[in-house]
């Protein structure tokens, strides 16, 4: 009889890494993430757990695709000194509370 599925979650990632897919979506075992043999292959991977770990949902507003515009522009204007960062900052706080009391 054939086994269809390794004998460990290491073995079960570097199997899957074959196909591409572990270098596309993280891990969802935890043990994963602190295997010796996989972060000689992957290792990125406490630093992707740290940053899992501390993850935050996005808001719940309506429009987030427009709140995210405007943060991304008005950093990105702030960092390139297209505009002074604190008139890149208001003007981003008056774009956000218009987002948001549209939403």
């Amino acid at each position: 009889m054939t086994k269809v599925f390794p004998v460990s979650a290491s073995d079960w990632a570097i199997s899957f890494s074959w196909w591409g897919n572990l270098r596309s979506f993280p891990p969802v075992w935890t043990q994963l993430y602190t295997d010796p043999a996989l972060i000689r292959s992957y290792p990125y991977l406490p630093v992707l757990e740290r940053a899992i770990n501390s993850a935050q949902p996005r808001p719940a507003i309506s429009d987030y695709d427009q709140a995210s515009l405007a943060i991304s522009s008005s950093v990105y204007q702030a960092l390139t000194d297209q505009k002074d960062p604190q008139q890149a900052l208001a003007e981003m706080a008056a774009q956000l509370t218009q987002i948001i009391s549209d939403g």
